[in-house]
């Protein structure tokens, strides 16, 4: 310690010492003015207080475009999702707007009582394998029904008189494999066959065979009866598209519906006991 205090390391700190408070004294002497000393360590600092800012304007900007990435993803989503929204809407008003003219024009039931007879009837039963192939009606041979009589519901086709009794009647929906009538897309024109498929019975529905491979049916089009062949009368609604699908053999497509009243949940239909066009035995 001793020879810390008389080495030459104790007079070189003195001398810096007393160089800077001379210097300080210089300076407060000459009104605030930098002396050579201050100038020459201001000098030396500079560069580093440069790149000090750089470094920190860096990381200032950095987070800043973070924050401006994240706020213009955010309004981006938004956009998108309103987009997504509008297009939902549109494609709700056209079916809407399509279903309402139609029913407007064609369906009015209370209008084509001229040329529908109608016997209003109860579901009294249900097919036990739980498909809604086959129904089961209040209404018989009493009653005027007979066996191929149409039935309908709500203005849309529910299927057919299949077996007849005195006091009860049986109804193959369009669900059930054996069920097949005419039909006509509205927007297009196209003709084809509705019927009832194995596999789409499972989730309630059926399908329009018979389509042409590059058909112009698309999903939303409504499908209703042509009345080709007398079987059924025309303009009753079967159902709308869901999807358009090629048969597996590649030949042909064919349209999955969803039927236009849910088979499940009928309560009342009506029983078409004979109409315009009706087929004769």
């Amino acid at each position: 310690m001793r020879d810390f205090f008389t080495g030459k390391k104790i007079k070189i700190i003195a001398a810096v010492c007393l160089i800077l408070i001379g210097s300080m004294i210089y300076s407060i002497s000459r009104g605030g003015e930098a002396s050579y000393l201050e100038s020459f360590f201001g000098a030396l600092t500079v560069p580093f207080q440069k790149a000090n800012a750089a470094i920190v304007n860096g990381i200032s900007d950095f987070f800043t475009k973070i924050g401006d990435y994240d706020r213009l993803k955010e309004e981006n989503d938004m956009l998108r999702a309103e987009i997504r929204r509008l297009q939902t809407l549109e494609s709700q008003n056209e079916m809407l707007t399509q279903e309402n003219e139609f029913l407007k024009n064609s369906l009015g039931l209370t209008e084509r009582l001229t040329e529908l007879s109608l016997t209003k009837a109860k579901v009294i039963g249900r097919d036990p394998s739980g498909w809604f192939d086959v129904i089961s009606i209040d209404r018989g041979t009493i009653d005027g029904v007979e066996v191929r009589d149409p039935v309908i519901s709500s203005g849309s086709l529910i299927g057919y008189v299949s077996e007849v009794y005195l006091t009860y009647s049986k109804v193959t929906t369009v669900l059930d494999v054996s069920f097949e009538c005419g039909a006509l897309e509205t927007r297009t024109g196209e003709v084809a066959v509705a019927e009832g498929d194995a596999k789409l019975r499972e989730s309630g529905k059926c399908k329009m065979s018979y389509l042409p491979r590059e058909t112009e049916v698309a999903a939303g089009d409504m499908i209703v009866s042509s009345g080709l062949g007398g079987a059924f009368p025309k303009n009753i609604i079967i159902g709308t598209v869901e999807e358009v699908l090629v048969e597996s053999h590649g030949a042909s497509s064919y349209a999955v519906i969803v039927p236009y009243t849910d088979i499940s949940q009928l309560r009342n239909v009506y029983v078409i006991t004979d109409f315009t066009g009706q087929e004769s035995d």
